[in-house]
């Protein structure tokens, strides 16, 4: 990703319109078109400059350590985990905020779940609209509706896919294993290799078996989001007053544009086959398309169909791929746990018959126990259970949110909370395996699915995340096929990946390899 771009610009509206007049130049033929839109950017930048968000009367994190507001942003934009636990530390049961790019984000004890997560004021589609910019790029929240149609409808079918899932990921990795008799251990990319694997799992789940074989639906599947980060990124330096007059204009935005007219091309044709088949299922299983179309009331409305598959896509492509590498960099940096997972794996698959049904994937409780430690050490979001006040909320306490404000909760730093996990900085892959040893009342409790107020790498409430049971199934699927398949370690003298945490997000080094030889 651009992460030069995530630099945030707080400087005079002269050098700020000289930033826009660059980027613009590349984009737009004469000087004088950019001459003039550069001074009406600084005009109205000298007074969207003075626009102060709503004051709140809660501490600041790093405020002391750090009194520059810019310096505090760039660092939550560079170093989000530090800025998150240092605040989560000195007020742990206190609520505090945290300086971002989009303003003061209002960071809340877990006590305050309960009362807010069905409060029809605090929304979480809201908040992600504005973090995706979804006026600009089209990805953001799924309508309501569908997202109780995947839950309702999808969600209990999943163990009728679970045999063509399973065929199409041993096909996928069976690819990228080393070929042959020949023993010696080979370099391996796992991002590249586990994207595909994912973008075509979700894609056969979310649209259909057809354009899951398409390669140019595939590219937009697992890239659309990507190039529309990278977009925001640059959109986010200018006044929202002046967004919806320039955001055409920015790099970036053709290639978005002729990627959704691409995936159109797909989804219409989607669209007219389901109505020539007199709205019978496409595929087989259905897709959730077949399933939001069943009555086909839908169907002559091409901007819905996208704003369901997009968001869908964006959604869990890349956060089931990201879950999944990081699992892989972890089992070459603690190679103690491969043999104990490779065994339960294969003990499974033999009472199964070598097939990982819903029931057989829950057996996998070891590899279950290390997928949940590798979430608490790099769960894609340091902040879940975001939320948008679309009016007022007082909570129990008396605090008042104001209107406009977003909250959060610090899910990173929980995770390393010394009170919640013994000895939180050690990893420990059979962690949440010998909590539920100990005791017949936890057998149930600890899984990678678990949804509580310590366990939110799903988020929590009514958007706790509907793809979690799809996810978890194609993580382990992967996981599983690689163990039973290879050997895996690091390159002689590397240590564990580093990750990139910036803007509240933690990306694996998509660049990052390990070494694989077939067993």
């Amino acid at each position: 990703m651009a992460s030069s771009l995530m630099n945030v610009t707080t400087s005079l509206p002269l050098a700020f319109s000289q930033h826009f007049k660059a980027v613009l130049l590349p984009a737009r033929d004469g000087y004088t078109f950019a001459t003039l839109l550069a001074v009406f950017f600084a005009t109205v930048f000298i007074f969207a400059y003075r626009i102060r968000a709503q004051a709140i009367n809660i501490p600041i994190a790093l405020a002391v350590e750090i009194p520059s507001k810019r310096k505090r942003i760039e660092l939550y934009c560079n170093n989000s985990r530090e800025v998150l636990n240092k605040g989560y530390q000195q007020y742990r049961d206190v609520i505090f905020g945290i300086d971002t790019p989009e303003g003061i984000k209002v960071v809340l004890p877990t006590r305050y779940m309960d009362e807010l997560k069905n409060n029809k004021h605090m929304s979480f589609g809201e908040a992600l609209n504005e973090v995706t910019y979804q006026a600009y790029t089209n990805v953001g929240a799924l309508p309501d509706w569908a997202i109780k149609a995947f839950s309702a409808k999808f969600n209990p079918t999943l163990n009728q896919h679970t045999p063509a899932y399973h065929a199409n990921i041993r096909e996928e990795v069976a690819t990228f294993l080393p070929k042959g008799p020949d023993e010696a251990w080979k370099v391996f990319t796992p991002w590249d290799a586990v994207l595909r694997i994912i973008t075509k799992s979700n894609v056969r789940a979310f649209l259909g078996s057809q354009p899951a074989e398409d390669e140019m639906f595939l590219d937009v599947a697992s890239t659309y989001i990507t190039n529309s980060i990278d977009y925001t990124f640059l959109l986010a330096q200018v006044p929202s007053l002046l967004q919806p007059f320039i955001y055409r204009f920015l790099p970036g935005y053709g290639r978005l544009a002729k990627q959704y007219k691409d995936g159109e091309k797909v989804v219409r044709a989607m669209m007219e086959e389901k109505k020539a088949q007199k709205l019978a299922p496409l595929s087989n299983p259905p897709s959730v398309f077949d399933y939001i179309n069943a009555e086909g009331q839908h169907l002559d409305d091409l901007r819905l169909q996208m704003d369901i598959q997009l968001p869908l896509c964006a959604a869990s492509i890349h956060t089931t791929t990201t879950t999944i590498v990081q699992c892989l960099f972890d089992l070459s940096a603690h190679p103690q746990y491969i043999a104990e997972l490779r065994d339960e794996a294969l003990q499974v698959l033999k009472i199964n018959n070598g097939s990982l049904t819903k029931p057989a994937l829950v057996a996998l409780e070891k590899l279950d126990s290390f997928i949940k430690e590798v979430q608490r050490f790099c769960s894609p979001d340091l902040t879940t259970f975001q939320r948008k006040a679309l009016a007022p909320v007082t909570l129990s306490n008396g605090f008042r949110i104001p209107k406009d404000v977003k909250i959060e909760i610090a899910t990173g730093a929980i995770n390393a909370d010394s009170i919640i996990h013994e000895n939180p900085q050690e990893f420990d892959g059979l962690r949440a395996y010998k909590k539920r040893m100990a005791c017949t009342e936890a057998r149930n409790k600890h899984r990678v699915l678990s949804v509580s107020k310590d366990d939110l790498s799903w988020g929590f409430g009514r958007a706790a995340c509907p793809g979690r049971f799809l996810a978890d199934m194609q993580i382990k699927m992967v996981l599983v096929e690689i163990l039973i398949s290879c050997e895996l370690k690091l390159p002689e003298g590397q240590d564990r990946y580093e990750n990139l945490e910036l803007r509240g997000q933690t990306l694996p080094n998509v660049q990052g390899q390990i070494l694989i030889r077939p067993r």
